[in-house]
């Protein structure tokens, strides 16, 4: 029995040394193989028409639909910062101009007052919420400006490549290289002793074990604007927010880049500007009501038009109406020609109807 345990425990030990050195030399090929074969480097990443490649664009449109609906709730939410900014500068003006008040008290209990330069100063704050909590919302509508240069006359796909190259080589690096001096630049202005960029790391860890809170709330004028901090946590919420945007760029582009021009800007969520019809009808109108006013112009009708569109101003853009008719009909009969009106060129409008006035 022990000649047979010790046969069997020896025989392991040979087993693991014969496949230690059998996937050593296993390894020499394999690599071997791998630098030979670069087409098969990237067939654990894509898995065409397979379940794992649906399964694997399913959970990257979620990833990008997830953060662009975070950029744009952040957005949504804080561009009213503008409205609010424009609001204070009102008051601010009215209560220095008319009430001559030379500060400003908002209570809830609990008095809040304030010099009217600290207002004002703060209307800073406000312009450096959209700008730094809104990028990545204007990013996802489009609106930032850019100059392109041949961009667009590259084809479809080559466009993805170009975007996903910029994010991955301009917008992370870009984003990573601001955080690394804004985070240092934001604790020198919550902490003592102040952190420096330039520190090495047993620098900062001397400095850590004699660390305090000490929020500075020194303004740029003596009554002026006191909590200039936020100015710094902004910076470096903006560069979160724009290194995980790049993210979402990088991948709605590859995605894009992968299933064709049919998937561009598939599931994008931008804003509307009501509905289009509307907005089409408020143009023609405008269209029509110019087309008159220059047929007006060129005729030069008597005083008695003028008359009429000084007595009526609500008739102004069917004054022409009111000319010739003494203001007894209704713009509908104008639409017919029962005023008979004629057009520069003598037709009645009543047979050819009012298509030289964009009718």
């Amino acid at each position: 029995m022990q000649e047979g345990f010790g046969g069997g425990f020896f025989a392991s030990i040979l087993d693991g040394i014969v496949w230690f050195f059998s996937n050593i030399s296993l390894a020499i090929y394999n690599t071997a193989y791998a630098i030979s074969h670069p087409s098969l480097w990237l067939d654990w990443l894509i898995w065409v028409g397979t379940p794992e490649d649906m399964w694997w664009n399913d959970f990257l449109w979620a990833v990008v639909r997830s953060l662009e609906r975070f950029a744009n709730v952040v957005g949504r939410v804080f561009a009213w910062a503008g409205l609010l900014m424009v609001l204070q500068q009102i008051v601010i003006v009215f209560m220095q101009r008319i009430f001559t008040r030379p500060d400003i008290s908002i209570s809830f209990g609990i008095p809040l007052q304030y010099d009217i330069s600290w207002f004002a100063e703060e209307l800073k704050l406000y312009n450096a919420m959209v700008v730094c909590l809104c990028a990545t919302y204007t990013f996802v509508q489009g609106g930032h400006v850019r100059v392109d240069l041949i961009y667009a006359a590259v084809k479809f796909r080559t466009k993805k490549v170009i975007d996903m190259f910029g994010a991955l080589f301009f917008m992370i690096p870009a984003m990573v290289l601001t955080w690394m001096y804004g985070w240092y630049f934001l604790w020198r202005h919550l902490i003592v002793p102040k952190p420096s960029a330039s520190d090495t790391l047993e620098r900062l860890l001397l400095k850590s074990r004699a660390m305090r809170w000490n929020v500075e709330t020194i303004g740029f004028s003596p009554n002026g604007f006191t909590a200039y901090f936020l100015f710094k946590v902004l910076l470096c919420v903006f560069c979160a927010m724009i290194f995980l945007h790049a993210m979402a760029v990088f991948y709605r582009s590859y995605l894009e880049w992968k299933e064709g021009e049919d998937s561009e800007n598939k599931y994008i969520d931008k804003d509307t500007l009501g509905d289009e019809n509307a907005l089409e009808g408020a143009h023609w109108n405008w269209k029509r009501t110019n087309a008159l006013w220059s047929w007006w112009r060129r005729n030069r009708p008597d005083h008695r038009f003028y008359h009429s569109v000084l007595r009526h101003p609500v008739w102004l853009s069917r004054g022409l109406c009111h000319w010739r008719c003494g203001g007894h009909c209704l713009w509908d009969y104008c639409r017919t020609g029962q005023c008979g009106i004629v057009d520069p060129s003598g037709d009645w409008h009543g047979q050819h109807g009012l298509s030289r006035f964009g009718w």
